[in-house]
């Protein structure tokens, strides 16, 4: 029986995960946080080699100091090293589960999966095929005959990507093969202007973008479907939709990308048409192959005029965030890993479930963070710790928390999810999040609804 929880994290967003096991567990069990200090260990060896061959130092960092702090007086956290010794020493290892909450902790689960017998381990292949363009597009194109090829150009730098904007009669999407590099989506059809937005990017990003340069051609009637499924030890558990918004204001009008600013997921059926073409055999194989839980997922971008199918985001063993923590939303958590290790699909019954993320838009530390304990199992902090007493922001990153509700409907569970985010307050001027209204608008093309209608008015699910 799983009683404790190892989470290895980085970047801190499975927070929220580690503090609802031990909200849940109680006095019964243990939750232990292995942050990864060091930006090296969290990149691969080809990206070590072109940073350094840029002059650039692996472990240079910005904001290390605060994200170091973050949950600090919350959780225990430890480094992830002295994490990996501990976990080797304990006499009771099938009661703990070790979580990563992202594919590039692949060097600390690597040396976990040799000796723990429970928990998700992604390799490094895993984190190749997230952030090796090229491995994942020839992945898809040989496994996955229902998905078509995006017309795309590569540059090797920023020079010879604005000779090619400059010339270009279509619009672009801009993508780097850096960690950091910014994806920028024009909001707008207009080609002189999506160009300047991209020459902009370029000019002031040019070092994130030095790893290399993709730019996609803009399909302008993309609706973006995410499918998800969920493996243990080889076996198929459950499959869901994530139909997310990424755009950090109402309307997708434009702004900065958020890794999810507001989502809805529901579970869905294996034999769904959706699920036969975003998991072909070649993923059940990769499932089989690798120990533990596993998490897939591959956008898929549908035009809806010609209803062909094109590839979107791609993540390898990693859970998506909001997505994972909307869908264990109204499930005890230490049920849910129990479940998962014996074989069973852990979704109670059908429910829709929903979230919001939270944002700090001021550059104030030390932000008091008012959350009422009815509605903490519904809240998963990401820039928090504990000071003199209070809950207050660390000043990490913008993201502060995401609320979650569920609901036998979508309305239902956008409307328990705002419920429970009108009860979060943070002490400053300047924060807020993408409104209720805006999840369920059906005025712009994007929008949830009309997504969740375009994919059963199209059988899709």
């Amino acid at each position: 029986m799983i009683k404790n929880l190892c989470l290895i994290t980085y970047s801190w967003e499975g927070a929220g995960i580690a503090k609802r096991f031990k909200d849940s567990i109680g006095e019964g069990g243990r939750v232990l946080v292995g942050l990864i200090e060091n930006n090296s260990d969290i990149l691969l060896p080809s990206e070590k080699s072109a940073m350094e061959n840029e002059g650039k130092d692996p472990n240079e960092e910005e904001g290390r100091n605060e994200r170091l702090n973050v949950m600090k007086g919350i959780l225990d956290v430890r480094t992830a090293q002295s994490v990996v010794d501990y976990l080797r020493t304990v006499e009771d290892k099938g009661e703990w589960f070790v979580f990563c909450d992202m594919n590039y902790t692949f060097k600390y689960a690597t040396m976990l999966s040799e000796f723990m017998p429970h928990g998700n381990f992604p390799t490094a292949f895993h984190r190749e095929l997230e952030v090796d363009r090229n491995k994942a597009k020839e992945f898809i194109e040989e496994n996955y005959p229902h998905v078509n090829k995006g017309k795309h150009v590569e540059f090797k730098d920023v020079a010879s990507a604005k000779k090619f904007l400059e010339k270009a009669d279509e619009v672009y999407v801009l993508k780097g093969d850096g960690m950091d590099a910014p994806t920028v989506v024009p909001p707008t059809d207009e080609v002189d202007a999506a160009r300047q937005l991209l020459l902009d990017s370029l000019d002031k990003n040019a070092e994130s973008y030095s790893a290399g340069i993709v730019l996609e051609v803009k399909l302008s009637d993309l609706i973006e479907l995410t499918p998800e499924k969920v493996f243990y030890d080889g076996k198929p558990l459950y499959a869901s939709l994530d139909l997310e918004n990424k755009k950090k204001y109402a309307g997708d009008v434009g702004g900065e990308l958020t890794g999810c600013s507001q989502d809805l997921v529901f579970e869905t059926s294996f034999n769904d048409k959706i699920n036969k073409i975003a998991f072909p055999s070649a993923v059940d194989e990769l499932a089989w192959k690798a120990k533990g839980l596993l998490f897939w997922d591959l956008s898929l971008l549908v035009s809806k005029r010609t209803g062909k199918i094109y590839p979107g985001e791609f993540c390898s063993n990693r859970p998506g965030w909001n997505a994972f923590l909307t869908e264990v939303d109204g499930l005890d958590i230490v049920n849910y890993f129990n479940d998962v290790v014996a074989g069973i699909n852990p979704w109670d019954k059908p429910r829709f479930s929903a979230s919001v993320r939270i944002f700090n838009d001021s550059e104030e530390k030390d932000v008091a963070i008012i959350c009422p304990p009815e509605i903490e199992e519904h809240v998963a902090l990401m820039d928090a710790k504990m000071k003199d007493g209070k809950l207050v922001t660390v000043g990490y990153m913008a993201d502060v928390a995401i609320v979650t509700g569920s609901g036998d409907t979508m309305e239902e569970a956008a409307g328990n999810c705002y419920d429970n985010a009108k009860q979060f307050l943070l002490s400053t001027k300047k924060w807020g999040y993408r409104h209720k209204g805006d999840f369920l608008d059906t005025s712009y093309p994007t929008a949830i609804p009309n997504r969740l209608d375009y994919a059963k008015e199209h059988e899709l699910i």
